[in-house]
């Protein structure tokens, strides 16, 4: 007879990826190297992006960051690329992305979820804490 151990070690997963934003529509570009982490990034609302990845992560969000990056060479406005807080659904492993502005003029205070500039680019990096398996004999 013969036994079976299995061995479980917790380690970090990272992505890396961008999209391409495409005004009110849905995005039409997502690069991650070829990776494959992403299966889709869609439009929810005005400003508003779900990304759905192809692997969920069910333990824990270590770091999820966005950053925007502007396709015109001058600042209309100010906007900024974040991730919705709590907005990380384990079992899915689906989270919202959102871009907010805040109009450049003195005196201009509050930020408004907003959609960004066609042709803007949308950069994520995360870390993910993972659990692998490991049969031995």
């Amino acid at each position: 007879m013969s036994f079976r151990r299995t061995q479980q070690t917790r380690g970090v997963d990272k992505i890396c990826f961008n999209f391409r934003t495409n005004g009110t529509s849905a995005p039409d570009r997502i690069r991650d190297g070829g990776l494959n982490q992403v299966e889709s990034v869609t439009r929810a609302a005005a400003g508003r992006y779900t990304v759905k990845l192809r692997q969920p992560y069910p333990l824990q969000v270590i770091d999820l960051c966005a950053e925007l990056h502007e396709a015109q060479g001058y600042v209309t406005r100010l906007r900024k690329a974040r991730i919705v807080r709590d907005s990380y659904d384990k079992a899915a492993g689906t989270f919202t992305v959102e871009v907010v502005g805040l109009a450049d003029t003195a005196g201009a205070t509050n930020a408004a979820v907003e959609d960004p500039a066609s042709g803007d680019v949308i950069c994520i990096r995360g870390e993910f804490l993972m659990l692998s398996t490991r049969v031995q004999s």
